[in-house]
């Protein structure tokens, strides 16, 4: 899977890759964007369980599919957005902090 869509100014930083994972880590304003990608579930996955009760669902017409978008109000009032699908096994994560404009954009055009 790929991003058809960085916001102006985001920028590639790194590539860590594991066994069975690799996440693409990018600069936006200062902060991480993380994409990972991985043949294990979300529940071996770094995925923080948000207490929100946040939940906006995004579609995504190149995929066909529906993202759930959580949200998290860190304690310094940032706030980082999270979603997850899985498709053909493989796991998907997509989590940054940013304006929710911009991460939603981001998820609608997820692409292969």
């Amino acid at each position: 899977m790929r991003l058809g869509y960085l916001p102006n100014g985001m920028k590639f930083n790194s590539l860590e890759l594991g066994d069975g994972y690799a996440t693409m880590i990018f600069d936006y304003k200062g902060r991480k964007v993380f994409f990972t990608q991985t043949q294990y579930g979300q529940e071996v996955s770094y995925k923080h369980k948000s207490t929100s009760d946040y939940d906006k669902q995004v579609f995504n017409k190149w995929l066909n599919q529906t993202f759930h978008v959580e949200k998290e109000v860190k304690s310094n009032d940032e706030v980082r957005y999270e979603t997850t699908i899985v498709i053909n096994g493989i796991y998907y994560g997509l989590s940054a902090t940013l304006e929710e404009d911009e991460f939603i954009k981001m998820v609608e055009r997820l692409t292969y």
